[in-house]
């Protein structure tokens, strides 16, 4: 039988053409407000597969990409509408008009996200190990995990924290947060000691990039709005959404994910049925994390389980509520709660459920930071992403805090009441005193065994009689003090009133496996006030009078400030009658009220 070889390869390449533009070719996208009356017509809208959902506006509109040729439809139905952005891909190209930055402005390319994590792992290759998942994605593209330890290459034993970005293409942020956060903790870690702790004591991971098909396929997507992953479909379309597509209640309704190929959160043929979310469930399942965070964008909320239904794990809302709580402080979220509450809608499939309740670890602290004002905001300005990335870093290491056990002083307690001591709860000269120093365990899943203290001070005046304090157990957010324990202190006769006496207290717990050292500090008497405990500062241990009556005198050799309630500086040894705030490491630590 004679074959026309030349029509076979025009064929070929016709057939090939073909495919490329399905899945390549662009519709013209805009960024538009659909207001809606009620529930059932949020529904409708979630449910639209020519709809991609960005965020849900308290008003009863959401925030979302259509194709232009759907908007004369979506006002047929009822709907009305405010366009945003006409044409997107237009837009951002007008925003990298000035040439700097290449495709992704000032995000960064995977093929670059590649080169700077071999580049860390290099120059630092005591503290970086650089690995890529076995399943790779469908177009086989590495994901890789980065770990930052004081041994990379082993399992330590030590607690284990996960941070991951761009599971959805179009969310770039994610990325440069975790390239912020393992550079920060390499290039500081022979300087900043509070980092060395961290990154001695805890197993740091990273997973810059979750979905690379989509995010290289974004590349060359003028609009840059693609969400899925390259998933060939049997209808002809691409892609699954891999935030639905998590073995726990997968498909659970219609609403929280979606059966139809074309839907912006199509959730896959079965749980896990995407190489992206089985090379995930397989490296966690094999591994200890935790705590978690998976950066999305945008909204500047912080979702937590469960996204499936309007519920919380009940069990444990307290953990859920302090990290929450802590870190809208620390990065300056709007919301947080679970998706239905602080996002409008719900999301089954979903990674932080399924990290929580169905993954071999099993009560995973699993949440979302929804990050920035704008999917790709800060492309042509670079000072957004570098202001995210610098806020976000606060919460990111308060949460390689919070994995494992980790002590925080909450008070310091005179017990003046030994044989010539005045029994007025202060440290006063010639006094022999009981020390009671509380501490509070800030760790949401772990418990210290066997915690003891050994005090010691370099100040002249005073001297440290019996060292050692006994707090037993602290579980986690638990407060515990050495009361039954107390260290003993002599205060010379020498002693200066209102000095201040700097202590070292060294911590070991699980029969000496660990060991952190705190400052803490007491001032000398004679002293007029009411203490309370101070709020984040790298200086946690220092303690100031809430109220005062006469003098005040800040520490020397510690940075702080004083300031009156317009925010003018005041100096401390010239204070009138009033309310003033002292400022400790650049975060204002107490409020101090002057009496006379």
């Amino acid at each position: 039988m004679y074959i026309d070889n030349t029509k076979l390869v025009r064929r070929i390449v016709l057939l090939l053409c073909w495919f490329f533009l399905l899945g390549s070719a662009e519709e013209s996208f805009s960024r538009v407000n659909i207001y809606y009356q009620n529930n059932d017509q949020l529904v409708q809208l979630i449910q639209m597969p020519e709809i991609s959902v960005l965020k849900h506006k308290s008003g009863g509109y959401l925030e979302a990409v259509v194709e232009p040729g759907y908007l004369e439809t979506l006002r047929a139905s009822g709907f009305e509408y405010e366009v945003l952005i006409k044409d997107i891909a237009t837009y951002y190209k007008e925003l990298r008009s000035d040439g700097r930055g290449g495709v992704f402005g000032n995000y960064y390319l995977y093929t670059e996200v590649r080169q700077a994590i071999l580049d860390l792992q290099l120059q630092y290759p005591g503290l970086v190990k650089v690995d890529s998942l076995p399943t790779r994605s469908i177009e086989d593209r590495a994901l890789y995990v980065v770990k930052v330890s004081n041994s990379p290459a082993i399992n330590n034993g030590r607690p284990e924290v996960l941070f991951c970005g761009a599971m959805h293409a179009y969310e770039p942020i994610g990325v440069s947060v975790c390239m912020t956060d393992m550079t920060h903790l390499c290039e500081n870690y022979a300087s900043d000691p509070e980092i060395q702790w961290l990154v001695d004591n805890r197993q740091i991971y990273f997973i810059p990039v979750m979905n690379p098909d989509g995010y290289v396929f974004n590349e060359t997507y003028s609009s840059m709005m693609w969400r899925k992953n390259r998933r060939f479909n049997s209808g002809g379309s691409y892609g699954v959404d891999l935030n639905r597509n998590y073995p726990y209640k997968w498909g659970y309704d219609n609403v929280g994910s979606s059966p139809n190929q074309t839907a912006w959160n199509y959730r896959g043929t079965e749980p896990a049925s995407e190489p992206e979310t089985q090379a995930v469930v397989d490296f966690v399942n094999a591994r200890q994390f935790r705590a978690w965070h998976n950066h999305h964008s945008p909204g500047d909320v912080l979702l937590i389980p469960f996204s499936y239904i309007n519920s919380y794990p009940w069990g444990d809302t307290l953990e859920y509520y302090t990290i929450c709580r802590e870190e809208s402080l620390l990065y300056g979220f709007l919301d947080w709660g679970n998706s239905t509450e602080a996002y409008g809608y719900p999301c089954n499939g979903e990674l932080g459920d399924w990290a929580w309740c169905d993954s071999a670890t099993y009560k995973i602290f699993g949440l979302v930071p929804e990050l920035g004002p704008d999917y790709w905001g800060g492309l042509n300005d670079s000072s957004e992403i570098v202001g995210i990335c610098q806020n976000m870093l606060n919460a990111e290491l308060y949460l390689m805090e919070v994995s494992g056990f980790f002590p925080v002083i909450f008070g310091i307690t005179v017990h003046d009441t030994m044989p010539g001591a005045n029994n007025d709860g202060v440290l006063n000269p010639g006094e022999t005193a009981g020390l009671q120093i509380a501490l509070q365990n800030k760790a949401v899943v772990d418990t210290a065994f066997g915690l003891c203290g050994y005090l010691s001070t370099s100040y002249q005046n005073l001297s440290v009689i019996d060292s050692t304090g006994n707090y037993g157990d602290v579980i986690r957010l638990a407060q515990a003090a050495n009361s039954s324990d107390p260290f003993v202190i002599a205060c010379s006769t020498s002693a200066v009133p209102n000095d201040w006496v700097h202590f070292d207290l060294r911590l070991t717990w699980n029969t000496g496996e660990y060991e952190k050292t705190l400052a803490c500090s007491l001032q000398i008497g004679p002293v007029t006030g009411v203490y309370e405990g101070v709020r984040r500062s790298m200086h946690q241990g220092i303690l100031f009078p809430t109220i005062i009556s006469g003098s005040m005198r800040l520490p020397k050799d510690i940075p702080s400030k004083l300031f009156d309630v317009a925010g003018r500086e005041v100096d401390a040894a010239q204070l009138a009658p009033g309310i003033y705030f002292i400022e400790i490491d650049g975060k204002i630590t107490q409020k101090i009220i002057k009496v006379r």
